[in-house]
């Protein structure tokens, strides 16, 4: 839920009945953190230093100024695309998985929303995969085929000035991690997210959990610039259900 100091503590305590995070500038968080907290608010966990990264242009797009230096995983930039609504059920482990490891809990066992969420991604195309052959190489017709990375248009904003995409959800198999698959299939999702929702003057900002690298496979991809100061306030939940998300 964004913040906009002075406007939301009113209407906070409602929306968080279950579970669920406060984001926007630290100070605006701070600001409001204090009415949360006398509302019966937790914070399961603060995180109060998370830059707002910005991948770079290229003029060729960014996967293409990788290949020359990695030519094997050449294959994996040009893998990106939408995942498909019949493949939710292969991408939803791995969906499943990234949460776990950046809040610590399955969301499944919650009831069925993070399920839908993930449908709805896939249904809006707002959700990108590589799938490979679950060893590593591209996938072959007839072949197995398996989530290799995925990367998920969190938030998406269009104004006269130009589109914002948000990337959530960053995730690279755990046997592919260090292999430079992550950097490559990330610099093709930056690609894809400004040739299909904002443009190719677009801004891509990957999320940055500064808690959470490396064990997502990392956001390696060269170039990444800080936009701004700090981002994020505090994830928070209500005392009764000792989560969040």
């Amino acid at each position: 839920m964004p913040v906009r100091s002075g406007r939301w503590p009113s209407t906070a305590e409602p929306r968080l009945s279950r579970h669920g995070s406060v984001c926007g500038p630290a100070r605006d968080v701070a600001a409001v953190w204090g009415a949360l907290s006398e509302q019966g608010v937790r914070a399961r966990q603060e995180r109060w230093r998370q830059p707002v990264l910005a991948a770079p242009h290229a003029h060729a797009g960014l996967g293409s100024a990788r290949r020359p230096r990695h030519p094997s995983l050449s294959w994996v930039g040009q893998a990106v695309r939408p995942a498909q609504p019949s493949e939710t059920e292969m991408v939803l482990p791995a969906s499943v998985d990234m949460f776990i490891g950046e809040l610590g809990y399955d969301p499944t066992t919650d009831g069925p929303g993070y399920r839908r969420h993930v449908g709805w991604l896939i249904e809006q195309r707002r959700s990108y995969v590589v799938l490979d052959d679950g060893a590593g190489g591209p996938a072959q017709p007839g072949s197995p085929r398996a989530v290799a990375f995925k990367a998920d248009v969190g938030a998406l904003w269009h104004s006269p000035d130009g589109g914002i995409a948000q990337l959530t959800g960053v995730w690279t198999r755990p046997d592919l991690r260090g292999r430079g698959v992550g950097a490559a299939a990330l610099a093709g999702v930056v690609d894809a997210v400004r040739r299909d929702l904002v443009g190719a003057d677009g801004v891509v900002s990957p999320l940055c959990q500064r808690l959470q690298r490396p064990r997502h496979g990392a956001l390696p991809l060269p170039g990444l610039r800080a936009g701004g100061p700090v981002r994020h306030g505090a994830a928070v939940s209500v005392p009764q259900t000792g989560v969040h998300r």
